[in-house]
């Protein structure tokens, strides 16, 4: 009965393989809830912020029903339906389920898609934006809270180190030639309205320019368009000075009027997609920045153009213009 008495040996379970199956499935789960805590902020930005605009009708998303893709990015649900129909219309189906983001063609399931309304009393962000006005104007101390967060704000800028360089930077460049204009661009909207008000600020105690020479590429499409025709304009009473976010605008625009060329800082937008990681990569970045210079060093430009990288010694700045090899 030997033969009887064999029994197969049975693999015991190898704990530390285990324990690597469990913990890959944690992190698994720890990057999906980090994905979609990135989602939420993105989604909750977009609709709080009074200046968003859907980027294909260019109309304001406040108080509009808004569709937000995978992605993060925000549209008028309106345009969202009519993208699906588009895309129906193209792979021959009644009922399109993936539509792909109008700017970055990231694809959207239709499940993966969430719609926000709204609401009428303008909710969102009220009670919080009160309380940082009335901060700001106890930090201000003169009690007057219409104007103490912009009084706040542009005090702060104005004495930074940075701030009074860029100003220098562009006293000096219209002291030396009268004529040329320049275009400067900063990361984010509220950093190019900040630069543009320190340096309309500093232009009445300056000879090189003055705060009409100050102009901003903020607001609705119907603002920009107009400040791009006034600062291309050849007239002699024209703004010089054109403030440009290079996280919205570094495509696109044609400012070959402009000769010179101020980034304020390194492009190192955060990434708010679910599926990217936390920061763009030092390439895109860099090419982030070249497609801003390429604004200015574009056809019919037929002058020789100024490029100034302002940078802080010591800091992530100069390591990040370090890394691409430009300084």
């Amino acid at each position: 009965g030997g033969d009887n008495d064999a029994v197969d040996p049975v693999d015991p379970v190898d704990p530390i393989a285990a324990a690597r199956l469990e913990l890959d499935a944690v992190h698994a789960a720890l990057d999906r809830g980090r994905r979609d805590l990135a989602f939420v902020a993105a989604a909750a930005a977009a609709l709080r912020d009074e200046t968003a605009e859907c980027s294909v009708c260019f109309e304001r998303l406040r108080g509009k029903t808004v569709t937000v893709l995978r992605c993060a990015h925000a549209f008028d649900a309106a345009c969202v339906a009519q993208l699906l129909l588009a895309s129906s219309r193209r792979v021959g189906h009644a009922d399109a389920r993936v539509v792909h983001c109008p700017l970055c063609r990231a694809p959207t399931r239709r499940k993966n898609m969430c719609t926000f309304a709204h609401r009428e009393d303008g909710g969102g962000g009220g009670a919080d934006d009160a309380a940082e006005k009335k901060t700001a104007a106890r930090a201000d101390g003169d009690g007057r809270e219409d104007d103490a967060a912009t009084t706040t704000t542009t005090t702060t800028i104005s004495t930074s180190a940075k701030t009074s360089a860029l100003v220098s930077t562009v006293a000096s460049i219209l002291r030396a030639r009268p004529d040329d204009k320049i275009v400067v661009f900063a990361q984010w909207p509220d950093a190019v309205a900040a630069c543009a008000s320190a340096a309309a600020a500093a232009a009445a105690a300056s000879d090189a320019f003055r705060a009409d020479d100050v102009l901003t590429l903020l607001g609705d499409a119907t603002t920009r368009a107009l400040a791009v025709a006034r600062f291309q304009s050849q007239q002699k009473d024209s703004p010089r000075v054109l403030f440009v976010s290079h996280q919205h605008h570094a495509s696109g625009l044609n400012l070959h009027v402009a000769r010179h060329v101020i980034v304020a800082h390194p492009y190192a937008a955060p990434v708010t997609s679910p599926t990217a990681p936390e920061l763009a990569s030092l390439s895109k970045a860099a090419a982030f920045e070249r497609q801003a210079v390429g604004r200015v060093r574009r056809f019919p430009q037929n002058k020789k153009c100024f490029l100034y990288r302002l940078y802080a010694r010591g800091t992530v700045e100069e390591e990040l213009y370090a890394v691409w090899g430009w300084i």
